[in-house]
């Protein structure tokens, strides 16, 4: 009987529920199947199914030995042995689906679930850590692998995974609780405050019950920090308000206690802890000031001597008491820049521009520091960001000023790490130079040198089939557009990368250009056939088939859409009947 004929028999019995007689044929005629791995798998697929177990050993030991489906094989093997209980045999079977493929889903997750069953916790996690991992989305690694840490003790790799578990299972309150206690053995994390912020949506008395544990074991500013987000992300809850006042209140006579016994740094911090979180700020703020007022005077009178060590000295002391006293933050950028220290200038301009994003002149500070430090296309954004917010003409031209004077050093560093092969960040940095001056006789030469060498950085990587020549064809197209062979480039990496979406419209703007290029409306079709747009691909394979009508490949392309319209037209048409 011919090798169709045995095809045949094997799929008649598997429909009519023939599993013993399918498989026995299959053995039989194995040799003949080498090269039908589908019929193999529909074989092991209904002896799986109908726990025909016995038969499904033998079958899948003969396919192994013959070298045939090594991995799936193996797999159905690892079935039976795990439904009888052989942890043994199970456990051997999967090391050496691993040894094939490391990240086989199923070979890991039955061994995390034999290790489950025999309380095993480093055999489990030794598999439920690989497939959390591999598999980020998993519905079961990441729980299962954050319940073993934590009872390991493995705090902060319990909180990731806890707080991943929560992300892929938002119903489950359990991958919550794993984290917020890691968390709470940890030093409590910012992730923590929005875990928490989410266990009140599920479990109010669970996440108040928390709210009273980590209050008593964390310090006053990360707690007060905690406290903050939940005040503005949860309804309003008098048993939250409640335990919020004590601790406030708590932290107000614990910083007067600090101040009394002159331990300043420690009696701000509990100050500023209440003013984060207190709904009333008034006398933790004239508490702070009371304790920074001697480093205040200090800044004040050192920056009019220009003695800028002493403003240093009196600005870190003021910070470490209030970190969010602007004025403190403003003198230490003053005097670290004159001072040439320009990283430490531009962190405390940063910290400006945190407490107030629309201060003008503190962006204008920001600009001048990163450009002394060399980093010139932030520079620009700060210019750029000081002349929107700036409220006063001075400003606005200062920073005009500065952002002219900035753009002949930006186009030389645009040549120079475009000539390093750093194409997409030479243009970013021309970018930023010609915002302000496009009309420079310099910046056009620049982009000429610019496009120069995008285009024969995209003939290497053309030729290399570097699917990183997409951003470089782009970047180019947006200077250059209309260039023929730079768009069929991107378009070809497109179409290897499956992105045929992204790839359809820049095949539609080349066949504008050259209506009559047959392989252009075939490559339209192509596309249309991957996305299912099925009239027009077959209007585009037609295009094909008449220019050139030797193509075969348009013929077998239209013949195909045009079925398919055919059979969704029949299906449409059924289901108005019924």
């Amino acid at each position: 009987m011919p090798t169709e004929q045995h095809i045949a028999e094997i799929t008649r019995l598997l429909d009519q529920g023939m599993i013993g007689q399918a498989a026995h044929l299959g053995v039989r005629v194995l040799g003949e199947l080498v090269d039908q791995p589908k019929v193999i798998l529909r074989i092991l697929g209904a002896l799986d199914k109908t726990r025909r177990d016995q038969e499904l050993d033998e079958l899948a030991i003969i396919l192994v030995g013959m070298g045939l489906l090594p991995v799936q094989s193996a797999i159905f093997r690892l079935r039976v042995k795990f439904r009888a209980e052989d942890f043994d045999a199970a456990l051997g079977i999967i090391d050496q689906i691993l040894l094939i493929s490391p990240t086989n889903v199923e070979a890991l997750r039955t061994g995390g679930r034999i290790g489950n069953a025999n309380r095993n916790d480093e055999l489990a996690l030794r598999y439920w850590l690989p497939l959390a991992e591999a598999m980020p989305d998993d519905r079961e690694a990441a729980l299962q692998a954050a319940r073993i840490l934590m009872r390991q003790g493995r705090f902060y790799d319990a909180m990731k995974w806890g707080a991943r578990a929560a992300e892929i299972r938002p119903e489950l309150s359990e991958p919550l609780h794993i984290a917020l206690r890691a968390g709470m053995e940890t030093e409590w994390p910012e992730i923590c405050d929005s875990l928490l912020a989410r266990l009140f949506e599920i479990e109010r008395v669970a996440a108040l019950k928390f709210v009273g544990q980590f209050v008593e074991r964390h310090p006053a500013l990360t707690v007060a920090r905690s406290i903050a987000h939940l005040r503005r992300n949860i309804p309003v809850d008098l048993e939250f308000s409640a335990i919020v006042e004590r601790v406030a209140a708590a932290w107000t006579a614990a910083g007067l206690d600090r101040e009394l016994a002159s331990k300043d740094i420690e009696a701000a911090a509990y100050y500023c802890a209440v003013r984060l979180c207190s709904r009333d700020t008034a006398d933790a703020t004239r508490a702070i000031d009371r304790l920074n007022r001697q480093n205040m005077i200090g800044i004040r009178h050192a920056l009019q001597r220009r003695d800028f060590p002493a403003v240093i000295r009196y600005g870190s002391a003021a910070t470490q008491i209030d970190p969010d006293c602007l004025e403190a933050w403003r003198a230490l950028g003053r005097a670290f820049f004159s001072e040439a220290r320009h990283q430490d200038a531009i962190a405390a301009f940063r910290r400006c521009i945190e407490l107030n994003a629309d201060d003008s002149r503190a962006w204008l500070s920001y600009g001048v520091t990163l450009n002394a430090g060399s980093q010139r296309l932030l520079a620009a954004d700060a210019f750029r960001a000081a002349m929107k917010r700036a409220t006063g003409d001075d400003t606005r031209k200062e920073a005009s000023a500065a952002l002219a004077a900035l753009v002949p050093a930006l186009l030389r560093e645009a040549r120079e790490v475009a000539a390093a092969g750093e194409i997409l960040q030479a243009w970013k940095i021309y970018d930023a130079a010609v915002t302000t001056r496009n009309q420079m006789e310099e910046s056009h030469s620049v982009e000429q040198v610019l496009l120069r060498l995008t285009r024969e950085k995209i003939r290497q990587l053309w030729a290399a089939k570097s699917p990183d020549v997409v951003p470089l064809c782009r970047a180019y197209s947006e200077r250059l557009p209309g260039d023929r062979q730079v768009e069929m480039i991107c378009a070809r990496t497109l179409m290897a990368l499956r992105s045929y979406a992204d790839a359809l419209p820049i095949w539609e703007r080349l066949c504008e250009q050259a209506p009559n290029d047959e392989h252009i409306h075939l490559q339209i079709a192509r596309c249309c056939r991957a996305l299912g747009l099925l009239e027009k691909g077959t209007l585009a394979a037609g295009a094909a088939s008449r220019i050139d009508p030797q193509l075969r490949e348009a013929d077998e392309i239209s013949e195909l859409l045009r079925s398919r319209m055919v059979s969704e037209n029949l299906g449409g048409a059924t289901n108005e009947a019924v």
